[in-house]
């Protein structure tokens, strides 16, 4: 679980380096990520932000551009998450 919450984190702090415009795919992005990090805080086990997860994949599938770096940043943590979920 650590290691998702450090991917997370890092995610974040590279986002905050170039600040997106208000409204942008990459704000809406990095405030959802503070919502995950903040319940991952919480969290003992990757099960219990399922719902959040689920909620980050669609968002990525419906409006972040298939081939973006945030994408594949996106995906990394989706799957992991997945990864971390199967294992208990």
């Amino acid at each position: 679980m650590e290691e998702l919450r450090q991917a997370i984190r890092s995610l974040i702090r590279r986002m905050e380096l170039a600040p997106a415009p208000a409204g942008s795919v990459e704000a809406l992005t990095l405030d959802r990520l503070h919502g995950l990090y903040a319940a991952a805080e919480r969290a003992q086990q990757a099960g219990e932000i399922g719902l959040l997860f689920g909620e980050l994949r669609q968002f990525w599938l419906d409006s972040i551009g298939w081939c973006s770096q945030l994408s594949k940043d996106i995906e990394r943590l989706v799957i992991l998450h997945d990864e971390l979920s199967a294992d208990g």
